[in-house]
């Protein structure tokens, strides 16, 4: 599987804990606005388990990705998941965002913002910095005022094209000869491009 590249890894491949993990259709959303290319450069901030990082790295097998995750429950979960689905391609950085970011060099092709600590803005800013003009920003928070902070961001400069789409997911559970449809709960998808620098 860790060779064959399709967006949506199923959620049972990866190894999970109690962190969070980002569900398989919130994942292919993700990529589709990312539009990672085979041989792109990616950042994944607030990479947590992993879930992610993995389908950053497949999707872009001829490129790498940074991971980058302070805590340390993530962190082994974050290593296992990358060993078995997405080896060869992945450096994992421990640190927090934004302040840890000054330790991971640029540019990126695509800066994915998994978790942000409560730092949007900052992480955001951070963003803009590291990424090739161009590059794309995507944002995943499921709080109301996190969505509007990152729309806020992304409709400003240095940004351009802002996107936003609520992602919400209702997955089939078996009840008794019948099915039910058991919601997931709504994740907002954020994206945005740096505009690209004009010349004088």
């Amino acid at each position: 599987m860790a060779n064959r590249f399709a967006p949506g890894v199923p959620d049972e491949e990866y190894k999970r804990g109690d962190v969070p993990m980002t569900k398989r259709e919130v994942r292919a959303v993700t990529l589709a606005y990312a539009r990672v290319g085979h041989d792109a450069r990616v950042l994944d901030i607030g990479a947590g388990t992993g879930g992610l990082t993995v389908e950053l790295a497949r999707a872009c097998a001829g490129g790498s990705v940074v991971a980058v995750e302070r805590d340390a429950g993530a962190l082994s979960l974050l290593r296992a998941n990358v060993e078995r689905l997405a080896p060869g391609n992945v450096e994992i950085v421990i640190g927090d965002a934004p302040e840890g970011l000054g330790e991971v060099e640029g540019p990126f092709d695509v800066v994915v913002v998994g978790g942000h600590g409560g730092k949007l803005a900052g992480v955001l800013a951070a963003a803009a910095g590291l990424l090739a003009p161009g590059g794309r920003v995507v944002v995943n928070v499921v709080g109301l005022g996190a969505v509007t902070a990152a729309l806020d961001a992304l409709s400003a400069a240095p940004w351009a094209g802002p996107e936003c789409a609520q992602v919400s997911v209702s997955r089939a559970e078996p009840i008794g000869r019948d099915v039910r449809f058991v919601p997931l709960n709504p994740v907002f998808v954020l994206a945005a491009s740096l505009a690209e620098e004009v010349s004088p």
